[in-house]
């Protein structure tokens, strides 16, 4: 159903709900995901991270990195999962629900619900440039333009003062019970 190369890994999702993990220049099989409950719809990676969505409704996080084959972090949805992205530790993904949900990577949690459209059409897919997103449903394509956020990084940071009592705190030992 999916597959996806970047410079050291192909990854390939199949109608079984498996996952496969191959070296690019070798070809030879890395590893076999087992998790989904479905076929393996969309999937997106980084360097260190693979998520992969299913028509059972999940998005699962797993590692890149070495062999490890154990699902990292489960994201739920009310339908399949049809499209993916995954961008600066946030999951992205697109519902036959019409929806687009934002997932933090590491903490699970759902950080922004978007309705694509008013008719609810499935999600296709969508693409992501900068402070746009074009989105692909079944019945139209949208754009949506987000503000632009602007970083100060010459502002001196808030430093919190380190009081006397803070600092005796600090070299206080904690005994612990069994």
């Amino acid at each position: 159903w999916t597959a996806k190369v970047n410079n050291t890994h192909i990854v390939s999702g199949c109608e079984k709900g498996l996952v496969k993990v191959w070296h690019v220049d070798t070809c030879v099989l890395i590893k076999t995901l087992e998790g989904h409950q479905g076929p393996v719809k969309c999937l997106a990676l980084d360097q260190w991270h693979l998520v992969t969505g299913s028509s059972d409704g999940f998005v699962l996080g797993w590692s890149m990195v070495g062999k490890h084959k154990r699902c990292l972090m489960a994201f739920r949805h009310p339908q399949e999962v049809l499209y993916l992205a995954f961008l600066y530790l946030r999951v992205i993904s697109a519902c036959a629900d019409g929806k687009i949900r934002i997932f933090n990577f590491l903490t699970g949690t759902c950080l922004k619900v978007m309705r694509a459209n008013s008719r609810g059409d499935p999600v296709v897919s969508f693409c992501i440039v900068e402070n746009r997103m074009v989105i692909n449903a079944l019945s139209s394509v949208l754009m949506f333009q987000f503000e632009d956020v602007e970083w100060d990084y010459t502002l001196q940071a808030d430093r919190e003062e380190v009081t006397k009592d803070k600092e005796k705190h600090k070299e206080i030992r904690v005994r612990m019970q069994p």
